[in-house]
């Protein structure tokens, strides 16, 4: 049993070390391989029942530090049922490049979908209604497409930590998905992206048909849409935007039941992910969490092993280490007792979230995924 811990931890040791160089590899800096152009951009944002977080999104994109004439907001009702559009709209009467449509079919990528279409841009953004956007990010949005490779840029997202202790798990959590993003797309396997902050180049969305195909999956937005990229133009049509003043701020979940829901929600899509690695390491993950609590229970319960001692240590320390680094990048304080709760809580959340997505039909914002 222990020379069976020790090579599937030493695999993950490996993942953990490939993760850290990435990340690493993404802070180094780039030069733009043009001169400095102005780019057209649109941002879409579908909005289902967001009236509670309309003002903060408006707000920060009407101070966005890039010339008015050169970027739109397009904002899509999705079919909301709480006067989202009577707010929106009231809120964006004296902002002439906003504009607020009703989406003509429901789902959030139907709703995107119809803002790419309308849109003028030639670089399309997207973020999500719940979302605060720091004044650089259209700036550094541009400065990222001079590159002209570049047809795909995936973007930093930060959870706010606020003042509870399941706020700060979900914060901490939500950034390694945001560092494991970044990290496998500097080593060349573009696997995981958030719609909170993604842009591509609209020509190349027309290109690849869109969602087209995955339409009817409640989510997927972002991730099925980088496949579709991935597939057409290769690992190196994508970059990172790795600029600290581009982070997207969005909010936890304030309750158990709804942050299940979300988590549910995102885990429902990996079943239709047609590449055979990010399945594989899907499925690596998830086993791996029943060994990691085998291994703790061994090592509470069991006569005392050195060497399950020192596999746990060794995991601790590098996953400290690489959500350090991520922290750091995206100025998130990183919360050592935090970090020690998730080294429980997270796997047995991802056990069973990754068991009952394939089952179980959870309503969300009003609608069943």
């Amino acid at each position: 049993m222990t020379i069976f811990f020790t090579i599937v931890f030493l695999i993950y040791f490996l993942f953990l070390l490939l993760l850290i160089v990435g990340w690493n590899r993404l802070n180094a800096p780039h030069r733009p391989a043009t001169e400095e152009q102005q780019y057209s951009l649109s941002v879409i944002v579908p909005v289902r029942n967001e009236v509670a977080n309309l003002p903060t999104l408006i707000d920060s994109l009407s101070k966005q530090n890039y010339p008015a004439a050169q970027f739109e907001v397009i904002l899509v009702n999705d079919h909301s049922s709480d006067n989202s559009d009577v707010i929106a709209r009231n809120l964006i009467h004296n902002l002439p490049s906003f504009k607020m449509v009703e989406a003509k079919a429901p789902g959030k990528k139907n709703a995107i979908a119809q803002g790419v279409e309308i849109s003028s841009g030639e670089i399309i953004a997207t973020t999500d209604a719940d979302c605060e956007l720091p004044v650089d990010w259209l700036t550094s949005i541009n400065h990222s497409f001079q590159h002209l490779k570049v047809k795909m840029l995936v973007g930093p997202v930060r959870m706010k930590s606020g003042d509870s202790f399941f706020s700060r798990l979900q914060a901490l959590e939500f950034s390694s998905l945001i560092g494991s993003a970044g990290a496998s797309l500097a080593l060349g396997f573009p696997t995981l992206c958030n719609g909170a902050n993604l842009s591509y180049r609209k020509e190349r969305f027309t290109q690849v048909n869109g969602f087209d195909g995955n339409v009817q999956i409640a989510s997927g937005d972002d991730e099925f849409l980088m496949r579709k990229f991935n597939d057409q133009f290769g690992a190196e049509s994508f970059a990172f935007l790795n600029a600290p003043n581009a982070v997207v701020i969005t909010t936890p979940q304030s309750s158990l039941k709804d942050f299940f829901r979300q988590r549910i929600r995102w885990a429902g899509k990996w079943r239709y992910n047609s590449n055979p690695t990010a399945k594989i390491l899907a499925v690596f993950i998830w086993a791996f969490q029943w060994l990691w609590l085998t291994a703790i229970g061994s090592f509470i319960f069991s006569s005392f092993d050195y060497t399950i001692a020192i596999l746990i240590i060794v995991k601790v320390l590098l996953e400290a280490l690489f959500l350090s680094y991520v922290c750091s990048f995206m100025k998130q304080k990183f919360l050592l007792t935090s970090f020690l709760t998730l080294q429980l809580l997270y796997p047995l959340y991802v056990i069973i979230v990754g068991a009952v997505s394939r089952f179980v039909t959870v309503s969300w914002k009003e609608r069943p995924v």
